[in-house]
């Protein structure tokens, strides 16, 4: 039962059994009685299958209310609320790319670019955010007409049409970049998703002005006082941390560019410096190997950072 004491609104109840859903309640099927979207089907033509109305729930004075939590039901990154106030209704799915008004720009940029949809005098010659490019060329370009730079590389949307070069990647950039980061400085990559729980490899580029102390890359862990993994530079060396491990290079011969590879196998770990030993060119390997229980690897709690003391080349 939903209800029976106090006065609220409810949205996307779901009841599962185990890992399976046996009651999912959205509230959109506007019906004498809520759908269960898990509800068994029946049929009265052999494949014609719909919900069962018996698996419905009964409503007692409860009103279907338009949603104020969310505005885009139909998932077509198009307001619902703009929708309404120019269809009168929801676009039908694969409708945000038809052209309502035949002006050549499709109800999705006419949205972004914040012009009528049922008004061909306008909207396609626009510029919405000035970049350079009309929104009927951004939309042949697939790029935000609401962003300058819709790669977020440093080249506007404009300069990167007119030159040819793809302005939804950053991996063309002409000139390779590294981020230079001063004491104290971090970058931190949200990393909620990616399950560090077994094998695992981190591996860069650091360009080092001298050998003062530094934090390459870390991960925090759930374990107060350590961090699930954690390279960094200490006293001249490469140090590869794993909860309470550590494995440590021979000192390092001076400023430089270093690459760094740190890995854990199984129990094995193994820490990889190499560096351009005779100023030749060529990176030599300096390998150092160690091992740890399997089982004691820190839980991460999702946060990567990358924080040098210097440079870190990526």
């Amino acid at each position: 039962m939903l209800g029976s004491t106090g006065a609220f609104g409810i949205d996307d109840v779901v009841v599962s059994s185990g890992a399976t859903a046996v009651l999912t309640a959205d509230f959109d099927d506007l019906g004498a009685t809520a759908e269960n979207r898990n509800g068994a089907l029946t049929f009265l033509m052999t494949g014609k299958t719909y919900r069962d109305p018996e698996t419905n729930g009964d409503i007692t004075l409860g009103v279907f209310t338009v949603n104020d939590r969310v505005d885009d039901a139909n998932e077509n990154n198009i307001l619902d609320s703009w929708e309404q106030a120019n269809f009168e209704r929801l676009l039908a799915a694969g409708e945000e790319f038809a052209d309502a008004d035949g002006d050549g720009l499709n109800n999705l940029y006419e949205f972004l670019s914040a012009t009528d949809p049922n008004d061909n005098t306008v909207g396609p010659n626009g510029d919405f955010d000035l970049d350079g490019l009309t929104n009927l060329q951004e939309q042949l370009a697939g790029t935000d007409p609401t962003e300058v730079d819709t790669d977020d590389d440093g080249q506007n949307d404009f300069a990167e049409v007119t030159a040819g070069r793809n302005p939804l990647s950053s991996a063309d950039n002409i000139v390779n970049h590294y981020m230079a980061l001063a004491a104290a400085d971090t970058v931190t990559f949200p990393g909620a998703e990616i399950v560090l729980a077994g094998d695992f490899s981190v591996s860069f580029w650091a360009r080092l002005d001298n050998l003062a102390d530094a934090t390459f890359v870390s991960r925090a862990s759930t374990t107060v006082g350590l961090d699930q993994f954690n390279v960094a530079l200490v006293g001249g060396k490469v140090v590869f941390s794993i909860g309470q491990y550590q494995l440590a290079s021979d000192a390092l011969p001076g400023a430089g560019w270093y690459q760094v590879t740190a890995e854990r196998v199984g129990a094995a770990l193994t820490l990889t410096v190499s560096y351009d030993e005779l100023a030749n060119d060529v990176y030599v390997d300096f390998v150092t190997t160690g091992s740890m229980f399997a089982a004691d690897l820190p839980a991460g709690d999702g946060r990567h950072r990358a924080g040098l003391y210097r440079r870190l080349r990526h």
